[in-house]
Parts: C-alpha cells; structure tokens; sequence
C-alpha cells in the first residue's frame, strides 16, 4: 500500500477531541504489531487446530482461490502484505475500554490511527444489511426508506433482516434487501463493478515487470456480510467466499488461509454487537486473527495491513475506526487521528468512505483511486483520545435527543415575547419601566437561537441534566448580549443608535458575529448544538445548515440596515449603495466559501436579499430587467463558489464540490428531487403555523387590536420597507432553494420577530401615552 500523506492546502481542522490537535500530523506509514503485545498469555502461535478446519479451510478455500491465483513466478513478484478489512456492527467506543476489549486496546497502543464513525445509512440507525450495502455501494444504501422525521430515530434489531449464509453464489433475499436502496437509485455493486474492471484491466503488480496480470486483485469473503458487500447489482458474486466461523480461534484460521492462498485483500464479517456476542466475545476473534496474521506474516515478510470499521449501529452512536499495518521501520508511537476527506474533521470517518479506502489499497487502485484517509494529530495518548471520542459521541447522543425541545423552545420563546411586546405596545399607557423590561424580554428570546449556539463551546451535554443545563446557559448569554444592547442604545450618543430598531440592529450584529466565529472554533459552535446540525445524520459536517443561514441572513440584514441608515440620514445614496454592496459581497463570500459556510443556496439568497435591501433603499424602482439583475448576480457568485470548492480536488471538497461532481457526471438529478422531496415534507408543519400565524393577525387586524401600531415613529424610518423587503426575500427564497423548506422561514422569523417586535411596541407604548397626553392638555369645552 502506498504512503499516504497529509494533502497541501486543506484547511483548517475541524477536531471534534478538544483540546487535543495541536496540528497536522505526519504521513501514515503504520506500525508493526508483536506478538507478545497482542495476547495476554505472552507469545501464543495458532498451531493447534481442528481437523475439520483443517480440512475446510485448507483444501475448499484453497481450491476456490487457485482459479484466481497467478503462476508461482508471479505470485512470488506479487507478495507483499494483504488489505485486510474487517467490518462489525453494533461497536461503539462506549465498548472500547482497556479492561473489556483489551486487544483493540493493545493495537491502539501499538500504534494504530483511530477515528469515531459514522455509520449512517437510509435513517441514523442502522441495521447490518444496510452498513454492508452502503460498502459495496459506496454511499449510504439501507434496506428500508428513511423519512425526514424518523432519520433521527433508533432502530430496532428485531426489524432488521438477519444476515444468512449465501446460497451458492448468490445472496438470498437479495430483492428484498434492496428494494429501498434500488428506489433511491443507490449504485448498488459498485465495489464488485470496481474489482470486475481492475481485472480487466490487468494492472501492474510489480515494479520489475512490465506484464500485465489479467486476474487483477484478488479478493476474498469471509462470513455473509463480506459477500452482501462484494454482490453484484443483481445479487450475484463471484470471489471465494467462506463461511463465518464459530470458535474464536477459527476466525484466525480463517484469515490466515485467505492470506496464505495469495489474496490481495480480504473482507471479513466479524459479527454484530447482540446479547448473543459481546464486545469482549468480538475482542477475542479479533485477538485470534490477529495472531494468526502475525503468524503468517513470517512466512509472508510483511505485517498485513489491517483496517477495523463499525459499519452500522442500531442506536445512533459514534462507531469504531481503526488502521494500522507494515512499517519497515518498527518505532513505537503513540496514537494518531484519521483526517476524513467526506467530513473535513479530524477523528471522524464516514463509513462509506471505506469503499474507496479499501479500492485505493488494492494494486489495481494504489494511485488510481483517491484515499479519503489522511493523518491529523502528532502522538497523542491513547486512553485521552479514547475518552475524547467516546465524550464526543456523547455529546452527538444528547444532541439527537435533545433537539427536538431545544427547537420547540426557541419557537415558543420568539411567539410568547412577540404577543408580550406588541400587547405592550397597544394596551393602555402605564409604568414605563414595566414595558423596559418586556422589551428586554424581546431583545433576549431574539437572541436565543444565536446565544443557544454560543453555549455549545461550554460542556452542557456532560451534565446530569443537559437540556436545562442548555437552556440555562443559552438564556444567561442572551440575556447578558440583550442587556449590553439596551446599554450600548441608552449611553452611547450615536446617531445611529436613534434610529428606531437600533437595537434590533445591534443584537442582529451579535447574534451573526457568534456564527460567523464557528471557523475560529474547529465547528464546534454549530456542530451537535441542539439548534446546529447533528453528525449523526451525516448531511453535512462542515459549513452552515440551512437554520444558521437563515439566522446569519437576518442578523446580517439587521445590521447592515442600522449602519446604512446613518447614511441615508445625511442623503449619501451613492455611498449607502456601495456599502451595502460591500457588505453584501462579504455576506456572500462568508456563505459561500467552502471554508466558513459551504451553503450554494444561501450564497444565492444573501445576494439577492442584499440586493434588494441596496436597490430599495437608494430609491431605484424595480422592473423585469433588474429583477433578473439580482437572481443572475446571486447565482453567478454561488456558482463561483461551488467551482472553488470543486477545483481544490477530492481531497478538499465540501458537499459543494461533491454536488458539483455529480452535476459534471449526470448524477446530480436525483439528489435534486431527494431534496425537493424533504423539503415538502419539512415544510408541511411550519406552513400550517404560518397560514395559523397570518389568519390571527388578519383577525386582530379586523377588530381594531392592531391599530396602535402604525405609528409614525417607526413606520415614517426609510429603510424600514426595504428591511421588510430584504427580509420577506430572503426567507421566501431560502425556503423555496433549500431542502429544509420552510424551516428556513420559522427560524429566521424567529429572530427577526422578537427583535423587531420589542422596539415597535416601546415606539408604539410612546406616541399611544404621548396622544393621551395632548388629549389632557386640550381645554374642556365651553371654557372661558
């Protein structure tokens, strides 16, 4: 296998195991493990085995791989250390511990690079067909449909299909293990396509000789899971295949035979986490293999090299990744993190990068196909690392619960203080500072979602009680942010803090600034917040979902509104219009870049939202021509980004450059209209609220409650319609271009409501107690 090296110019790391990355590391070269290191009962060869093992494994495996092999000359030019992988089910690194599994913890202190996983498939849980199929497919392929709402929940084991021992050469039930993943047009057999072409093409297996070999990588199955991977899209394989053994030891005499037989590569089935096999009942196959390896490795002179991978889990956890392999040089180490391509985030791995992983470490793909794996950290310690990981998926757990209520707050939060400050407002005039405080009030629920994102860099999910914990914390922050605003608008003589939403203003530049600053943080502000998005559901791992971009898009356009305003005060059009031009490039390039926002929809709504906010409010009048004007503009400068991403190659892509690859090779259609699809779902709650919303205040409207808010003291402000305008655009246009619909709206509105609401109803309280005033200086009728 070739060295793999960190690649020039990634960006900045995003480690989920805090405290710990200090940097890149150096290049993957592996480590050797000793014998003595691997077994408790000091050096234990496997020579003890059974008759009929001996029998099976010796004459049927052997006999199946002689009609791959290649003559003795070549297969001797061949030799070199195999690609062993080894998937399980159901391991999470809650199980990993020095005391239950001690030979992971023996390989890791051996050296071996290690990584959380996620084991995603159609829904978060997963069942063990599906973490098989998503490795022969290469993405996320499940045996039953996934829906917006249930992808977040766990799955039960009793509903999976049970993996069963192939019927000749074919994988029994195939139709109707597939029947979800083929509706979804997942590339099923795409690893069994892969090797079928690597054999046609016959590449070079040795430096000295230019001869092609036409049996290409050979490649074996051990146990029903490695054939459910290496099937065909019909459900057809053709690699020697054995069945699972039953005795620990066997396991080890298994793979040993595999490798012994001249295979390039061997995909292993170990099992699936259950009350009938224990991570410690997994640790001692493992064990076995491993010793056998190093047995054969003797004869072989080279340590294979051996990957380790959870490929699905029933409830949703962060799984186990680990690789380690040949060194020529042996030099202990302490343990690395593995940098994943697909999640830009060091100690996380997606499980579906395992097809490329393994096709690169094959002769046919060494070069040929892109690893995703790289090295992140230089020598860390192994139990700290361990305990960082475990913490982490923790943390994504407690997220996934909690994410529900945490939104649920946010939205009953914004309602409640939007009815108490505009009640406020058109009541009847009476102590001042009651309506101070309900103001306050309004300016802290604005600044919830925001603040709820600032709490995330603080450890809440360790806590016995986590969401109050949360709820706690994100109150405190927004409501230290809604004091310091009331303070900033009272003491400081600024024009511009007269305006009449100035601290609608200023609390919108806090709350964009707090997410504008995740890049600063590794992600970790807006990564498994309860408001942020879950690594779980494995969408999206760098960059901002689409309920941030609605939160940024307003906090933005709040601010930019309040400094503009100063401006046009003094009649500066020309100058109001190249500042919000100006700021709005910087919104776009913030949204888009790969490296802080990753968003192609959002860099297209803060262009035209800012466009519109600059064009309206430098009195331009809008037409057909210039309408156009503004959706090319966001276009052009979200397709610029989407073309960034793409040119900084594989290695580097976000999900922009992964989208643009598809579009480029035809495959960006269906994605399309998955998307589309949730985005209906997503929006069917939020447009019903909405409708609710609009018919409420078109009642309140007809009877006379809502009169007291058209005051002149906010409605006579200039830049207040084409605020509202931006605003309406914005959040109209990321619903309609973004998969999670509606949402977009809610959450934004959700910040701009009670912000704006506050001040509105102060302005109103003020001119209803000023009228009441003048009404009482008036003569009485009939005086003199």
């Amino acid at each position: 296998m070739t060295q793999i090296t960190e690649p020039a110019g990634t960006g900045p790391p995003r480690s989920p195991v805090r405290g710990l990355i200090r940097g890149g590391g150096p290049a993957w070269t592996g480590q050797p493990i000793s014998l003595e290191s691997m077994t408790a009962q000091g050096s234990r060869v496997v020579g003890c085995r059974s008759a009929v093992w001996r029998l099976a494994g010796g004459l049927g495996l052997a006999g199946l791989m002689a009609v791959a092999a290649a003559s003795p000359a070549e297969a001797e030019a061949m030799a070199g250390p195999p690609l062993i992988l080894i998937g399980v089910s159901g391991l999470t690194w809650d199980d990993v511990s020095e005391q239950e599994t001690p030979a992971l913890w023996r390989a890791m202190s051996q050296g071996a690079d290690v990584a959380g996983t996620i084991t995603r498939s159609a829904r978060v849980g997963s069942c063990p067909a599906e973490g098989w199929l998503a490795l022969g497919a290469g993405q996320a392929a499940g045996e039953v449909a996934g829906g917006a709402m249930s992808d977040m929940k766990t799955v039960d084991p009793a509903s999976c299909a049970g993996l069963v021992e192939p019927t000749g050469q074919m994988i029994p039930d195939w139709d109707q293990l597939t029947a979800a993943a083929v509706g979804r047009q997942v590339p099923l057999g795409s690893l069994a396509a892969w090797l079928r072409q690597a054999q046609a093409d016959g590449p070079d297996r040795t430096d000295a000789s230019p001869e092609k070999v036409a049996a290409g990588p050979a490649i074996g199955a051990i146990g029903p899971g490695a054939a459910l991977a290496l099937a065909r899209s019909d459900g057809s394989f053709a690699v020697p295949y054995q069945p699972a053994p039953r005795a620990p030891e066997a396991w080890g005499e298994a793979v040993a035979t595999a490798v012994s037989s001249g295979l390039d590569g061997v995909v292993v089935d170990a099992g699936t986490i259950s009350p009938t096999l224990s991570p410690a009942q997994l640790d001692a196959r493992l064990a076995a293999i491993w010793r056998a390896l190093l047995d054969d490795s003797a004869q072989r002179g080279g340590v294979p090299v051996i990957i380790l991978a959870t490929l699905s889990a029933p409830e949703p956890a962060w799984g186990v990744t680990l690789r380690w392999g040949a060194n020529p040089e042996p030099s202990p180490r302490r343990i690395d993190l593995i940098r994943s391509a697909t999640t830009q985030t060091d100690g996380l791995v997606s499980s579906w990068d395992l097809t490329a992983v393994f096709e690169s470490g094959l002769p046919g793909g060494a070069g040929v196909v892109p690893d995703p794996w790289h090295l992140a950290g230089d020598g860390l310690d192994v139990a700290e690392v361990t305990a960082s990981l475990r913490d982490a998926s923790h943390h994504a757990q407690v997220q996934r619960s909690s994410s529900q209520f945490a939104w649920a707050a946010s939205m009953v939060i914004a309602l409640a203080a939007v009815a108490a400050a505009l009640l406020a407002g058109i009541s009847r005039p009476g102590q001042p500072a009651r309506l101070r405080i309900i103001c306050l009030v309004a300016l802290t629920a604005g600044i919830f979602p925001a603040a709820g994102f600032a709490a995330n860099l603080l450890p809440w999910w360790r806590s016995a009680w986590p969401l109050g914990t949360w709820l706690a914390l994100s109150v405190a922050i927004a409501g230290g942010i809604g004091l310091l605003v009331r303070a900033l608008c009272v003491n400081l003589n600024w024009p511009v803090l007269r305006a009449p939403l100035a601290p609608a203003g200023l609390a919108g530049l806090f709350a964009c600034l707090i997410l504008l600053a995740d890049p600063i943080f590794d992600g970790r502000i807006v990564q498994d917040a309860p408001l942020g998005y879950p690594t779980l559901l494995g969408a999206r791992f760098t960059g901002y979902p689409n309920t941030v971009f609605a939160i940024v898009l307003v906090g933005a356009l709040l601010a930019a509104a309040l400094a503009a305003s100063g401006l046009v005060a003094r009649g500066w059009r020309r100058a109001e219009l190249a500042f919000l031009g100006l700021v709005g490039c910087g919104m776009v390039a913030a949204i888009g870049l790969p490296s802080i926002g990753a968003d192609f929809g959002g860099a297209v709504t803060v262009g035209v939202a800012f466009l519109v906010l600059a064009l309206l409010a430098a009195d331009w009048r809008f037409n057909w021509r210039l309408v156009g004007l503004v959706v090319a503009g966001g276009l052009a400068a979200a397709l610029a980004a989407l073309a960034w991403d793409y040119s900084r190659g594989p290695e580097n892509w976000t999900h922009l450059g992964g989208f643009a690859d598809l579009v480029i090779n035809g495959g960006a259609w269906p994605v399309v209209l998955r998307k589309a699809d949730m985005a209906l779902r997503l929006s069917i709650g939020p447009g019903l609220a909405l409708v609710a919303g609009w018919l409420v205040a078109l009642r309140l409207r007809r009877r006379g409650w809502l009169d007291g808010l058209d005051s002149p003291a906010w409605r006579d402000w200039p830049l207040l319609r084409p605020l509202i305008a931006a605003l309406v655009t914005g959040l109209a246009l990321g619903s309609a271009i973004n998969d999670s619909g509606l949402v977009v709206a809610i959450t934004g509105l959700s910040l701009a409501g009670p912000l704006m609401a506050g001040p509105l109803g102060e302005l109103t309280w003020a001119a209803r107690r000023s009228a009441v005033a003048g009404q009482t200086d008036q003569p009485a009728p009939g005086a003199a």
